[in-house]
């Protein structure tokens, strides 16, 4: 804007020939004003230059893809003293030439950049976000009988590695067999999908002790000739699910 005082009866400005006392300009160039108080006149002249847009850009320049999760680093660069962030979701600072960058969704973020005139230009680049994979293990709770094995099996993923390697048969793929564990083991799956994402879960083995004998058939007595009679077996109270059986018999002719 180019203004003069008021007060004069009147005001011509060259070359936009506007008559009041000031005036807004959007280009460079040369602008005179003329003024009159009713008797004597005046003019003056300035010059009006314009001054570049500063340079911005931002590194990486190309959209930024990070898992659910993780930072981008974000850097802004250019002819520029001064630069603020937007939106200020995710980000660690909102000024600076550097920021850090942890969305919870895909987000454009942009920059603008101060000079020393004042005058502002800015740039964006998004973050793009990928979700986790959601892995699953089947069953999460095994229970088998001392010198059995468990078959677990992944899902929700790509690739997938095992640990620990205690009793595995393997430590990749989706299914892995726990070859007669010992004792009761805990397994963590790492899945990757085809973003490189990973996320974890975790099944437990529970191995259950064979007793020896636990439950006994009661001795029946047969009658020569006699109709078949059913055998029942009983387990002792508190016995475990894996178990022996004695049986005892005794047969009596008449």
């Amino acid at each position: 804007m180019l203004s003069v005082p008021s007060g004069y009866v009147s005001y011509l400005w060259t070359p936009s020939g506007q008559t009041t006392n000031s005036i807004v300009v959007s280009a460079p160039g040369a602008y005179s004003v003329s003024v009159s108080d009713g008797s004597c006149t005046g003019s003056s002249t300035v010059s009006v230059t314009e001054n570049a847009l500063p340079s911005v850009s931002i590194s990486p320049a190309l959209p930024s893809a990070v898992c659910k999760g993780n930072s981008v680093s974000l850097h802004a660069s250019g002819d520029s003293s001064a630069y603020s962030w937007s939106p200020s979701s995710g980000l660690n600072v909102y000024s600076g030439a550097t920021v850090i960058a942890t969305p919870n969704s895909t987000t454009n973020y942009i920059v603008t950049a101060t000079d020393t005139n004042g005058c502002t230009n800015s740039a964006s680049v998004t973050v793009q976000i990928f979700q986790l994979p959601i892995v699953v293990i089947t069953p999460p709770v095994s229970v088998v009988c001392a010198g059995n094995s468990a078959t677990l099996n992944a899902t929700g993923a790509v690739n997938y590695s095992w640990s620990p390697s205690t009793y595995l048969n393997s430590t990749s793929g989706p299914t892995v067999i726990s070859t007669t564990p010992s004792a009761n083991i805990s397994y963590t799956v790492t899945g990757t999908d085809a973003n490189n994402c990973i996320n974890t879960a975790t099944a437990n083995v529970v191995v259950t002790p064979l007793l020896q004998s636990p439950a006994v058939i009661s001795p029946l007595e047969l009658c020569q000739n006699s109709v078949s009679t059913p055998l029942t077996a009983t387990p002792n109270p508190g016995t475990a699910t894996c178990y022996g059986i004695q049986v005892q018999r005794e047969e009596r002719g008449v």
